[in-house]
């Protein structure tokens, strides 16, 4: 059940408040000052609070700020209410690090409608961390059970990518879901093989809401031009996947590429530039490889620098 902290100095806006909200069918926590509201943040983790600006002691926008600040509730989003309506008191509320911003009197319908959304996003973003978890558990079994030990080289290639990805200055969300079809190229390459691990591998896979969309990028990066499946080519782009897909294609050539060249990213670029010409690579991720590897020469020449400095 979603948890609504409600903080106020005035016991009956509280009491108010709460008969409301647990009438909507959420759980309460109640304060009534801003050191108390801190601590029971801390120690409860409720998922949205509902925050007055005017408190003795400490004001809301102090209090908004120390949760912000704090590792244990940065995350939770804060709904500040206020008598303050001019520009200068919602620019420090957003200062502070508020989410939201609602007027006195409180229009209850509205905030049914606000506490609706945020406990949505949040049912949602747990969502993300559970096949996060999922996800990763997955490949590591997988790993081990398909793939020989890799000596740390698979860390490696996925911190390299990482690097490469923030050249393109891609969102943090679509990054991450590029890493995990990263993830899974080198077991469904090997499974491909193997007819009986590739059976094994679809099992295992269906059922779960990530095949929706990991299956089919997996696939479609794994499948050169000339193979590729035009319905699923056609399915992606409907999802809007297409691009991703194409990204996720690249890389898994530059992966081969580098095998083919005893890991060496600077032979492995020149001929991925070579391939360019003829299969129009993204230009975009051609350059970010560039950048990146200018970068880790950079890198390296530093730690050469400090090392022959060390006594």
């Amino acid at each position: 059940m979603t948890t609504v902290l409600i903080i106020d100095d005035n016991r009956k806006n509280v009491e108010l408040l709460r008969d409301f909200i647990e009438s909507w069918g959420y759980a309460t926590l109640s304060a009534y000052q801003g050191k108390e509201a801190l601590q029971i943040a801390q120690e409860k983790r409720p998922d949205i609070i509902l925050l007055d600006v005017m408190l003795p002691g400490m004001s809301g926008f102090e209090v908004c700020r120390e949760l912000k600040d704090t590792t244990a509730t940065q995350n939770i989003p804060v709904i500040l209410i206020t008598a303050l309506t001019t520009p200068e008191d919602r620019a420090s509320g957003f200062a502070a690090g508020a989410n939201h911003f609602m007027t006195k009197p409180v229009s209850y319908k509205e905030l049914k409608a606000i506490l609706k959304n945020f406990a949505e996003e949040k049912t949602r973003l747990d969502s993300m961390e559970t096949q996060d978890l999922v996800l990763k558990k997955l490949y590591q079994a997988l790993y081990r059970l398909l793939c020989v030990d890799d000596h740390g080289m698979e860390d490696e290639r996925m911190d390299f990518y990482r690097h490469v990805f923030k050249h393109l200055d891609l969102p943090n969300t679509l990054g991450e879901k590029v890493l995990y079809v990263l993830w899974f190229q080198p077991i469904y390459q090997r499974s491909k093989k193997h007819q009986a691990d590739l059976f094994f591998l679809q099992d295992l896979f269906q059922g779960l809401k990530c095949t929706e969309w990991l299956r089919p990028l997996v696939l479609f990066s794994c499948t050169p031009y000339k193979d590729r499946d035009p319905e699923l080519a056609s399915s992606l782009k409907a999802q809007g996947l297409m691009d991703i897909a194409q990204l996720c294609y690249e890389v898994n050539r530059f992966d081969t590429l580098l095998q083919g060249n005893d890991f060496h990213k600077e032979k492995a670029l020149a001929v991925f530039k070579e391939e360019q010409q003829r299969f129009a690579y993204s230009t975009a991720f051609t350059d970010a490889l560039a950048k990146e590897l200018a970068d880790q020469e950079l890198r390296n020449r530093i730690r050469q620098d400090l090392g022959h400095r060390q006594p």
